[in-house]
């Protein structure tokens, strides 16, 4: 069994290594570089860490002192507040400083204003941490406070008497604020928020931290026996007694277990703290004050009070030394860890130093052994890097010589890949040498990707192809679609103006289909499309092309044309080929086509072509459908008509050309004014009044009826409105007729609901007439009919008797008011010629009908008194005609009215009504 290429080359190489001598293997196991760097890293982490331990001890340090300058701080106030207390105690007994010294002992009597210069000195040359800023800046403030309060009670007996409790809470207030400024900086100190450091310095803080809160607990015995000096009632008094209580049951639990927590010198300074020279403990002299109370005289202070005083204000001076004997001690530890790391770190530095420079020389050694060596595989990779496809011999270390001959196979892997490369980009995917592999598994795997490449340009050439067809097609039939038929007319047409030549392009439209899709479903509807689109194609010329524009319309463009007659006769082969019936499953489909015809000229492109067939096809269609129409002089200035038709109609929209004529509907028992019905006139400027005969037509066709319904409902409810101020108008209502085409867009329910809106019009005095064509073709129209309904607008149908509602349909349809045509009412048709026979009874026929059915009725056409009798007789509740009141201007209406109700007559009769 053969070996496959990729083994083949492996077993090559590893031949070739053998006879390579020497290895660059063991070169590098003398390289030291490696270690040297992890070495340096080593040292360098080292470093940072006994650089970290000096900053921490520095830190902790600095901790330290500041937690003992905020103890001296706390002190120095606390001097002050006993001075301060002591004098307002002299003033409410009405005593000497030098008697109230006699009574409690000279050492326990300061003057105030030297306690004050001591504290304003300290609190000036205090510099707090960030954590004790806010409470540090408050202190000024607060000590105005207390002072102020203690001024006012040096004043009299009775002042003291009410003042001086409040100094001691003010000065109390301060003491609790250092105190917790305090407990937070030893707390960041004991929890290691500046760093830990080592375990004799841990060991310092954590004997710092038992100091500070002991001594807390002695300064807080000292603030509630200043208490006991300045309560104002007995229940001042025993409040303060519990207090000093409280206290000293915290001092001894934590007294008793802090001499074992202590340092051997910090130990002895303790057990002398707490002792004074009779040896009576500070434990003994609180109990015995609580147990004897205080005298409500401190001019005769009982032996414990002054007991009490005493050892609580030594206290005071030993607690400072031992909170600064402490913090020595840890500041000590701190300098200490301080040096040896500095020390530790002077030794890395050295050390590394050394290391590093033995490495760079052993380094420099080895690397002159390889550059020799490397020198020219260097030189032989920049070559192939600059292009330079040339190999290069073979030597060196056994690695070296490896990578030498894997370098000759790349050169001639790459030499294969240029020739592909220019292949590929020729686009020549069938070149013999895209199936030649290059030597090596490198030019192997190279093939494989190269084979890729081909395969994926195929593949996309064949999605390009698919796409652009996709793109130019319709989907249902492949036939060319819009954007495509219209490239096809102008290559044709520039291909005919090359030759001189002509084109033709027929407009095709499906007669019939929208019924057939209602009746039978899309998917008849696209059968439909695919047999047309067949039949078609065969119909016309091998070189004619049939195309699908969208819906049921199609496009044949025919090039060459030989003479009109040819294309008319194309024309009617397409047409004939529209009309034999279809079938669609167990269904016969008859639809057939109307086909309009448009011949360039040299002025011509695609899109005048497109419209000027478009226009013929329309005319087939209103002429006969199934037929052929072809383009001509009369169309073309037809379309131009039109053209400016729209643009002035539109204009007129603009400017507010358009005005509304009123045509009053009298109720014909009472000859009361029921209802105005609004009517579009346009008096277009240079013309004259052009009819809505004229306009509106072309409005339905270019989608301007839309603004003009909307604007008769805004301008009739409005001028209803405004009219409504004379009772003449009060219960009159008024009837815009909507098209089709707006009452089949979601937008007239909005249009209606804001006429209302603006004009405050109530919705039952409006009236939405519309024509049977409507009711019968349009499901959408029904529902925006039923929404409108809901709104209470009232619905009239239009031209009754002439379409095709069925009785059935009205069942169905939001009708109020049945509307009879003129031409039944008249007798003749809208060209002046006899109707048929029997419209009367028709009429009749109607109005009973509407009754039956509950709506209103309302004769149009009403011309003569013999046809309002009639419908009179007939029990008709309303009419409007000629005879009665021809549409007026809004100017004419108010004087029209005013005249009916001075007097003047009104044709009119009494008839019967039904009830």
């Amino acid at each position: 069994m053969s070996r496959s290429p990729l083994r083949r080359a492996r077993s090559r190489r590893r031949g070739r290594r053998r006879a390579y001598r020497g290895s660059v293997i063991h070169y590098l196991v003398a390289l030291t570089l490696v270690p040297s760097i992890g070495l340096a890293v080593l040292s360098g982490i080292f470093i940072e860490d006994r650089l970290e331990d000096a900053r921490v001890a520095g830190r902790v340090g600095a901790q330290m002192e500041l937690v003992v300058e905020l103890h001296e701080l706390r002190s120095i106030i606390a001097s002050e507040s006993s001075a301060s207390v002591l004098k307002a105690s002299a003033t409410r007994y009405g005593i000497s400083m030098e008697g109230l010294a006699d009574i409690i002992g000279h050492d326990l009597v300061r003057p105030v204003e030297p306690t004050r210069d001591r504290t304003d000195a300290a609190l000036a040359g205090f510099r707090p941490d960030e954590r004790n800023r806010a409470t540090i800046e408050r202190l000024p403030g607060q000590l105005r406070a207390a002072r102020q309060a203690a001024d006012r009670s040096f004043q009299s007996a009775e002042v003291a008497l009410a003042v001086a409790w409040d100094m001691h809470a003010a000065f109390t207030e301060i003491d609790r604020a250092l105190s917790v400024a305090t407990q937070r900086t030893v707390q960041r100190i004991v929890d290691g928020d500046d760093g830990t450091g080592s375990n004799e310095l841990l060991a310092a803080v954590s004997q710092m931290a038992r100091v500070a809160a002991i001594v807390d607990v002695g300064i807080q015995e000292g603030v509630h026996l200043g208490a006991l000096f300045t309560a104002r009632t007995d229940d001042e008094r025993v409040t303060a007694l519990a207090d000093l209580e409280d206290a000293a049951a915290v001092w001894r639990r934590s007294s008793n277990a802090l001499s074992q927590h202590l340092s051997p010198a910090i130990r002895r300074s303790w057990e002398a703290s707490v002792s004074h020279a009779q040896g009576t403990t500070m434990d003994d002299t609180i109990e015995a004050l609580v147990e004897s109370g205080l005298s409500a005289d401190p001019t005769a202070p009982t032996a414990e009070a002054q007991e009490a005083s005493v050892v609580v204000a030594r206290l005071a001076t030993d607690l400072r030394v031992l909170v600064r004997e402490a913090a020595d001690e840890g500041v000590a530890i701190a300098a200490a860890d301080e040096a040896s790391a500095q020390r530790r770190v002077t030794w890395a530095f050295a050390g590394t130093g050394l290391l590093l420079v033995a490495a760079v020389s052993l380094l420099g050694a080895i690397g002159g052994l390889l550059r020799r060596r490397l020198g020219s595989l260097a030189e032989a990779a920049e070559r192939f890097s600059a292009g330079e496809l040339d190999e290069m011999a073979v030597h060196g270390p056994r690695e070296i010589a490896a990578a030498s001959v894997a370098l000759n196979d790349a050169v001639a892997s790459f030499r294969q890949v240029s020739v592909q490369a220019e292949r590929l980009s020729a686009g020549e995917l069938d070149a013999p040498e895209l199936q030649v592999a290059a030597p090596g598994a490198l030019g192997t795997a190279l093939q494989v990707s190269v084979q890729q490449i081909v395969s994926a340009a195929r593949e996309r050439e064949r999605l390009q192809g698919e796409l652009a067809h996709q793109a130019s097609h319709d989907g249902l039939t492949h036939l060319p679609n819009r954007a495509e038929t219209e490239r096809l007319i102008e290559k044709a047409l520039a291909r005919a103006h090359r030759s001189e030549g002509s084109v033709a392009v027929l407009f095709v439209d499906l007669d019939h289909f929208k019924a057939c899709n209602d009746t039978l479903g899309h998917a008849a509807g696209d059968q439909v499309l695919r047999t047309a689109a067949d039949r078609m194609s065969a119909a016309v010329r091998p070189g004619d092309t049939v195309c699908r524009i969208g819906g049921d319309e199609f496009v044949v463009v025919i090039e060459p044309v030989g003479s009109d007659r040819s294309v008319v006769e194309i024309a009617e082969r397409v047409a004939a080929s529209l009309v034999e019936p279809m079938t669609y499953g167990e269904h016969t489909i008859a639809i057939g086509g109307s086909v309009g015809v448009a011949i360039s000229d040299p002025s011509s492109d695609a899109d005048s072509l497109l419209r000027e067939a478009d226009s013929a096809m329309y005319r087939a269609k209103a002429t006969a459908r199934g037929g052929v129409e072809v383009f001509n002089d009369a169309l073309r200035a037809g379309l131009q008509d039109d053209a400016d038709f729209r643009v002035a109609m539109a204009d007129a929209l603009v400017r507010d050309e358009l005005e509304l004529h009123y045509q009053p509907v009298l109720d014909i028992a009472s000859g009361r004014l029921t209802a105005f019905e609004a009517l579009a006139r346009w008096p277009r400027p240079g013309i004259g009044m052009v009819g809505p005969d004229e306009f509106i037509p072309m409005a339905e066709k270019s989608g301007l009826i839309l603004d003009i319904g909307e604007w008769a409902l805004r301008v009739a409810a409005a001028q209803l409105v405004s009219w409504s101020a004379d009772p003449a108008f009060a219960s009159v209502k008024v009837a815009v007729n909507l098209s089709g085409r707006h009452l089949s867009q979601t937008r007239v329910v909005d249009d209606v609901r804001a006429a209302l809106a603006a004009s405050g019009l109530p919705a039952d005095r409006l009236i939405i007439e519309i024509t049977e064509s409507v009711a019968i073709e349009s499901s959408a129209a029904i529902d925006h009919l039923i929404a409108l309904s809901d709104l209470g607008v009232l619905i009239a149908l239009d031209d009754f008797g002439t379409g095709y509602t069925s009785i059935g349909q009205l069942l169905h349809l939001p009708i109020d008011i049945l509307k009879i045509d003129r031409s039944l009412v008249s007798g003749t048709n809208e060209d002046g010629s006899p109707a048929l026979g029997g419209s009367s009874r028709v009429v009749d026929l109607i109005i009973e009908i509407a009754h039956a059915l509950d709506l209103d009725v309302v004769a149009e056409g009403v011309e003569d008194q013999s046809q309002l009798d009639t419908l009179a007789q007939a029990a008709c509740e309303s009419a409007q005609g000629y005879l009665l009141a021809r549409p007026m201007p809004t100017a004419d209406v108010v004087g029209w009215v005013a005249a009916r109700q001075g007097g003047e007559v009104v044709p009119g009769v009494t008839g019967a009504r039904r009830t």
